[in-house]
């Protein structure tokens, strides 16, 4: 039984008279100790007044997500076996910090909706006697993009991201993909060239490929970006080639 050391970040931002600064927890690590169940003891039985965010513990919400070694990773999935003895945790640096290993990402990801008005739109009048129905082939795509729990790792993990605050990232980008390969949306990527043909868009990316190594649900997100840049210059030709032929008539 190895005998881990956690130095963990401590600041709260509300209190005029913290600091902030680095506290270090001894603990016994356990057979199939995860970085939450660390964080559990040292709560429970060392330190109740540490912060930490948590909800399903099984890789499922998302809220976990911290800097573990220098690295955006769930606490829920990291097993202490992974690591060395001396472990560093730290809050993400993309979101606002609430406190200690706490961020606010409901901000984020509550305006990423009101931005792209994330819901489904539909012209046809809805049935209620009768599903929208759609192929198997062609639903495939919105249950990859929704398998995403919006954890933040990829925008952690995204230089792009960090630089420029404005630029959707890969969690944005992937849920616009959710509605512009959604044979039941109306506006496809043609009604969301708006948020797509942009910097702040799919031409952001600078393909570092953070948000592949690092996403805990294995989403080939460098994937749903290339696919929508080829689908958003496709549309920018069809765009100018009807503004041409309309000019010259």
């Amino acid at each position: 039984m190895r005998r881990l050391k956690l130095t963990i970040f401590r600041y709260d931002p509300a209190d005029a008279e913290s600091k902030p600064h680095y506290q270090e927890y001894l603990i016994d690590e356990t057979p199939r100790m995860s970085i939450y169940n660390a964080l559990d003891y040292i709560q429970s039985n060392i330190d109740p007044s540490i912060y930490f965010d948590t909800v399903c513990r099984s890789n499922v919400c998302g809220s976990c997500a911290i800097n573990i070694n220098g690295q955006p990773k769930l606490a829920c999935r990291t097993q202490t076996s992974t690591l060395p003895a001396k472990i560093l945790l730290e809050p993400l640096t993309y979101f606002p910090l609430i406190k200690d290993l706490c961020t606010d990402k409901a901000h984020y990801f509550f305006n990423l909706i009101r931005r792209i008005e994330g819901w489904s739109q539909m012209q046809e009048e809805f049935n209620p006697e009768q599903e929208h129905l759609v192929s198997e082939e062609e639903i495939l795509p919105v249950y990859e993009a929704d398998r995403c729990i919006e954890c933040g790792i990829c925008l952690e993990a995204c230089g792009a991201a960090k630089f420029d605050h404005e630029y959707l990232g890969a969690a944005g980008i992937n849920r616009v993909w959710r509605f512009a390969a959604d044979p039941r949306d109306s506006r496809g990527v043609k009604g969301m060239l708006e948020h797509l043909a942009t910097e702040q868009g799919v031409f952001g990316c600078e393909a570092m490929l953070g948000c592949r190594d690092f996403c805990p649900k294995d989403i080939e997100l460098p994937k749903v970006i290339g696919k929508l840049r080829a689908k958003v210059v496709r549309q920018v030709i069809i765009n100018s080639l009807k503004d041409l032929i309309h000019v010259k008539r």
